[in-house]
């Protein structure tokens, strides 16, 4: 139950901002549930900055019902929590009368830098023989800490730059156990098709790679190694301890918003899509052609095709979240039940927000915050609460006993247990049931627990759900 969500506890001392490949669902409080009939598709590339539902590019997306692959096995689906800083692609269509309302139908998860920390210096470390960078933003998560960092065994999402350098936008405490306990991510290089190989440059050491059976790869594509053994060690990296998997934005289509690293100039390059610059487009926060550096995270949307973006505006990374002072105010943004107090700090979405004036919300109400960092502390400078249940729908993740299958959640009342947001109550009874794989619908009875993801309003403390979708049944041992 707890390998289910524990990548959802947080100890939030900084957070960056994110872009995500997905369809659109309501921003700043917008209903999540409405959508056009005209609604058009998209794609959208980068880091989550906000949660129940995600928010991508200062926009909020519903997930329930969409397809989530997980990020160390594409062909399967992800039956863990979504998470502040992480990085994602995702597809779905968006309200094109607000541009801010849509639904997910595809989310890629993409895993990140994993192995222990080592040769932490100034504001980086190392993990993996990878080079990995940290600012201001970067969250710190399940236990991790910049002081605590050294030595430990983590996960590390985050934007790739320049040289296979991770911008990192979170740090995760990530155990070694699994199948594979170290990965890298970078771009494919000397690609010999002809020897079978090709090369990735890390920090440390440059590593020569078999070309995995089947696949396709070219040079400059974005890639992500899987590995049983340190990729620094001296063994041989083959195709019995290694797995590659193609990051694959170049096969989106479409109007696009892509945040990322500037990794070239000419051509003009994000992540290891080129962007075409030529067709006049909006240059928003005084950017201009001339003044891009390669490392600078910008965001870019247009219409990509057959993996070169058309931009249509281009704008600096922190642009959508500048007020009219031009201070940073809403990096990230929480949607959903209050679930602790303590002094001046309150507790959504299993993140913590230290609240500078004003009273506290409720717990078991429901809020929307606005936040930002605060010399390293997420810190609120909005608190919103929403009584109308159109406009109030937000989503949450939790396990629960289902002995009896989907019927144990048609019920009146159910306990969802989290590990960072305690015991919620939920009324699913008037729920929609969204089955995600095959082995949820199976009617046998036994000591089965469901880990689910929740959409619905708040009323009397207790979640009115709307939708459930059961992302996975745990079998009995």
């Amino acid at each position: 139950m707890q390998a289910f969500l524990h990548r959802h506890g947080l100890i939030l001392t900084a957070v960056t901002g994110a872009v995500i490949s997905l369809a659109a669902c309501g921003g700043g409080g917008g209903s999540t549930s409405s959508t056009s009939t005209a609604n058009t598709s998209a794609s959208y590339s980068g880091t989550v900055t906000g949660l129940g539902s995600i928010v991508v590019n200062g926009v909020r997306f519903s997930t329930v019902g969409a397809t989530t692959t997980d990020p160390d096995d594409p062909s399967s689906s992800y039956g863990s929590a979504l998470t502040l800083g992480s990085s994602v692609t995702l597809q779905g269509n968006i309200d094109p009368a607000t541009g801010t309302v849509g639904q997910a139908t595809r989310i890629v998860v993409h895993g990140g830098v994993r192995g222990i920390v080592g040769a932490v210096s100034g504001n980086t470390f190392v993990v993996a023989g990878q080079l990995v960078q940290v600012d201001a933003n970067t969250l710190y998560a399940d236990g991790a800490s910049w002081a605590s960092v050294n030595g430990m065994s983590v996960e590390v999402h985050g934007t790739l730059s320049a040289n296979n350098v991770l911008l990192a936008t979170r740090v995760e405490q990530e155990s070694q156990s699994g199948t594979y306990p170290y990965a890298v991510v970078g771009q494919v290089s000397a690609l010999d098709t002809d020897a079978g190989t090709f090369q990735l440059a890390l920090s440390t050491k440059t590593l020569t790679l078999p070309i995995p059976a089947g696949m396709t790869l070219s040079n400059g594509l974005t890639v992500r190694v899987l590995s049983t053994i340190d990729p620094t060690g001296v063994t041989p990296l083959t195709t019995n301890n290694t797995k590659v998997i193609v990051k694959g934005d170049r096969s989106l289509s479409g109007k696009t918003k892509l945040r990322g690293a500037i990794t070239s100039l000419s051509p003009l390059t994000i992540n290891d899509i080129t962007v075409d610059a030529s067709q006049n487009p909006k240059w928003d926060d005084g950017l201009n052609f001339g003044a891009l550096t390669v490392g600078q995270v910008v965001k870019v949307e247009g219409t990509l095709s057959n993996g070169t973006l058309v931009a249509r505006e281009i704008e600096a990374d922190e642009y959508e979240h500048k007020s009219g002072t031009g201070e940073y105010l809403d990096r990230i943004k929480l949607y959903g039940l209050v679930s602790a107090t303590n002094g001046t700090t309150f507790v959504v979405q299993g993140v913590s927000v230290s609240l500078s004036s004003g009273a506290l919300p409720a717990v078991g109400s429901y809020v929307e915050v606005k936040a930002r960092l605060v010399n390293g502390v997420l810190t609120a400078h909005e608190v919103s609460g929403n009584t109308t249940t159109s406009s109030s729908r937000f989503e949450t993740y939790g396990t629960v006993a289902c002995n009896n299958g989907l019927s144990d959640l048609q019920v009146s009342s159910f306990n969802l247990l989290t590990t960072t947001q305690g015991t919620l109550a939920v009324n699913g009874s008037n729920a929609s049931k969204v089955v995600y794989d095959d082995d949820v619908r199976t009617t046998s009875v036994g000591s089965y627990s469901c880990f689910l993801e929740v959409e619905g309003s708040v009323s009397n403390g207790v979640i009115q759900a709307t939708k459930i979708e059961v992302k996975r049944r745990t079998a009995p041992v």
